[in-house]
């Protein structure tokens, strides 16, 4: 009987149970669920707002030590550039001066800063200048390293790189190379004619006679740089319809452009003006040919020296440069030089560009038809067309990829 009963009780409890559960939820159960949820959310959400909060923070101490770092480089990269260009223009008058090109390139390095600690000049050594056996090409290295002893200073490197010491190693390289040029404008209207070897002294070229082979070597003939570079002439003003059939040395002739393969040529007295003190547009190079001016129009040519010695009248050589009031004196000019083996033509004949030479105007004399003009052969930084001729008067330096550069 007691079991009987025991039993009942179990099942209405279960049954009760059993009740309750099947039940819909009381609103104030539902109110704790819903608590209890968004507590567990805003929980996730605040450990994804620290996780990115870090993330965050690891970029911006990466911007930050990063753009030290480019910083760093193009200050290096405009310092390597300075010092290539200035070690090139060395190396373009004198090929063999390796020590001056050396000693002007970490000059010129040191004459730019970079951040260091804070911002400080590029110091360079010898071994950090490369030059090519034949002077021709140039490679600075600039830098900021632990092993140079300048590393650049960082904020938060040591984060990543515990070994770092909060120091980076940033490091550039430039090349420059010097090319002769050998096709040039703002030529003046004049022409000379090449040197060769007067075999006979007799000053004019003789067929058969006289020997001339511009370039070669040994002793050859021609202007040419170095060998000419700081040599006097005087050259006298000519008539080409009143020479004979070959060309006499130390002669200067009246000339007309464009070249003949160029179109249009621009004649007349007053071009021929205008170019001996400004600058003629077109582009004369080696084989080009030139067409003869008629005349030697001598008053022209009297008053167009004389206006370009006056603008810069205490202008001189030093040995090495022109020394200028101007940047580029306008005393410096360019002349086309041709070739002696062909013949004179008394009417509107031309002659072939053997040589571009770049001189310093140094005196003229007399008057009329008997003016004389005093010259000197320089080498000149120019801009043109490039070429590989050695003998060239005329140079460019220009920034190149190096064999070594970044």
């Amino acid at each position: 009987m007691k079991e009987k009963i025991h039993n009942s009780v179990v099942v209405r409890f279960i049954e009760h149970r059993a009740g309750v559960m099947n039940q819909a939820p009381t609103k104030q159960a539902r109110s704790c669920s819903i608590y209890r949820a968004i507590t567990n959310q805003r929980g996730a959400t605040l450990i994804m707002v620290t996780i990115a909060m870090v993330v965050i923070f690891g970029f911006a101490v990466l911007a930050i030590d990063v753009s030290m770092m480019l910083l760093a480089r193009t200050q290096l990269k405009n310092a390597a550039d300075a010092a290539v260009l200035a070690g090139a223009s060395v190396l373009a008058l004198d090929s063999t001066d390796t020590e001056g090109a050396t000693a002007k390139a970490i000059e010129f390095a040191g004459l730019n800063v970079a951040v260091q600690e804070g911002l400080s000049p590029v110091a360079i050594v010898d071994t950090d200048v490369v030059i090519s056996p034949d002077g021709h090409l140039i490679t600075v290295h600039t830098h900021r390293t632990m092993k140079t002893n300048d590393p650049v200073s960082l904020f938060f490197l040591s984060v990543i790189d515990t070994a770092s010491g909060n120091k980076g190693n940033v490091e550039a390289r430039s090349s420059a190379k010097v090319r002769a040029v050998c096709a040039t404008d703002c030529l003046k209207p004049w022409a000379v004619p090449d040197k060769w070897h007067d075999a006979d002294s007799n000053g004019a070229f003789d067929p058969g006679i006289d020997f001339y082979a511009p370039g070669s070597e040994p002793g050859g003939t021609g202007y040419r740089a170095p060998d000419d570079v700081g040599q006097l002439d005087t050259i006298t003003l000519g008539n080409p319809q009143a020479q004979p059939k070959w060309p006499a040395s130390g002669i200067f002739f009246p000339i007309n452009f464009t070249p003949v393969s160029g179109g249009v040529i621009v004649r007349g007295a007053e071009w021929y003006e205008t170019w001996i003190q400004k600058c003629e547009p077109y582009i004369v190079g080696i084989g080009d040919e030139l067409e003869w001016e008629p005349g030697v129009m001598p008053q022209k040519t009297e008053k167009g020296v004389q206006q370009l010695i006056d603008q810069d009248p205490d202008a001189y050589w030093d040995g090495k440069t022109v020394v200028s009031a101007y940047a580029v004196s306008p005393r410096i000019i360019k002349l086309a030089f041709f070739d002696p083996r062909i013949p004179f033509d008394p009417g509107r004949g031309t002659v072939v560009v053997a040589q571009i030479g770049a001189l310093f105007l140094e005196d003229r004399f007399g008057h009329g038809s008997n003016q004389n003009i005093v010259v000197r052969f320089i080498k000149w930084s120019t801009h043109g067309e490039g070429c590989d001729d050695p003998g060239s008067f005329m140079y460019t330096v220009a920034l190149v990829p190096g064999p070594e550069e970044d």
